[in-house]
């Protein structure tokens, strides 16, 4: 998630672009220049699409049930690394009858992410140096519908729509005079120090089989996603913006029984291979466009307690894309 490109892009921009009247001032300027800067930074937020796709695409992190929970590092070529994590609740449920081809489903996803970057930079107006610590904050809600259609042989394919609400706030810490005394009073509500939360709309087709090989239990899936994210609420109504995302995931899941109980529950094993790959998006835009993941897990049978719930599983697996990196704990439950 590069949002050095992005949203620090527009943090900075307005001191390379700004009035040289106050560069002749050192950055002693008066309150009529701090709100000349602060329109120019209004002005940049609207001409540029910078600032709609960057939290347009953090709203999307946030929100997507597509994205594991997990640990991410990005490193891009010349910027400071970005550190975020995301948690993501998923509860899908399926009304399948043994008599019909078809069962709906039903899915609640509720998610929260964690990002940190830094700003460490010379205004090139003021000759000054600007270093700040950015830290983000983001809560999620999603509700999903849809219908498996399944096929001969374990094949399926399964379209469906999902609405989801999501709150973004970002927090910086200024470090020095500098960008205590200019930057903060010309960017504070703006692009920094700001709340906007935003809702999205999707429509989603996935495919794929669940059956058998040999004696082991295979899934594959595949899942195209069209998103469409609009601001429903900003601090100012230059952080207004709509967006649209396209991305498309997949998974391979292969697993059977360990042979071994505990506590006579039969243990289970499975390894999996999996993806994202966000269609179309520059790269500047987060830092990164895809990532593959793989990881295993091991889990034991809980049928015989008449739970709702057939399985439990934990487990782990690492990710690697194009600039970034990441692990996560797994845990997953199969009803």
């Amino acid at each position: 998630m590069w949002f050095r490109k992005g949203v620090v892009w527009l943090l900075t921009a307005c001191f390379w672009l700004a009035a040289p009247a106050s560069t002749a001032m050192a950055y002693h300027v008066t309150p009529a220049q701090i709100e000349a800067l602060r329109e120019q930074a209004r002005r940049d937020m609207q001409t540029s699409s910078s600032f709609a796709n960057t939290i347009a695409g953090i709203i999307n992190l946030t929100v997507s049930p597509d994205l594991s929970s997990a640990f991410y590092n990005v490193e891009f070529p010349g910027e400071p690394d970005v550190d975020f994590s995301t948690t993501k609740l998923p509860i899908y449920y399926s009304f399948e009858d043994k008599g019909r081809s078809w069962s709906p489903y039903v899915g609640v996803v509720l998610g929260y992410l964690d990002a940190k970057t830094k700003v460490d930079a010379i205004s090139q107006a003021f000759g000054e140096q600007m270093r700040w610590d950015s830290n983000w904050k983001g809560y999620s809600g999603m509700l999903e519908g849809g219908c498996k259609f399944t096929f001969a042989n374990g094949l399926f394919v399964a379209p469906g729509i999902s609405a989801g609400l999501a709150r973004l706030r970002n927090s910086v810490t200024y470090l020095n005079d500098f960008s205590r005394d200019v930057a903060a009073p010309v960017f504070d509500g703006l692009t920094a120090n700001f709340s906007v939360t935003a809702m999205m709309l999707s429509g989603i087709l996935s495919g794929g089989y669940d059956g058998k090989l040999g004696a082991l239990d295979l899934k594959v899936l595949a899942k195209y996603t069209h998103s469409y994210v609009e601001s429903v609420e900003t601090d100012d109504p230059a952080q207004e913006f709509n967006d649209d995302i396209d991305s498309l995931a997949g998974r391979v899941t292969l697993g059977g029984p360990l042979g071994v109980s505990l506590a006579g529950n039969p243990m289970l094993w499975q390894v999996f291979l999996g993806g994202m790959h966000f269609v179309g998006q520059d790269q500047e835009i987060m830092g990164w466009t895809y990532y593959g993941e793989l990881g295993a897990t091991i889990g034991l049978d809980i049928r015989r307690f008449g739970l709702p719930l057939s399985a439990l599983r934990v487990g782990a697996s690492i990710i690697r894309g194009d600039n970034i990196s990441g692990w996560s704990i797994v845990v997953g439950y199969t009803f």
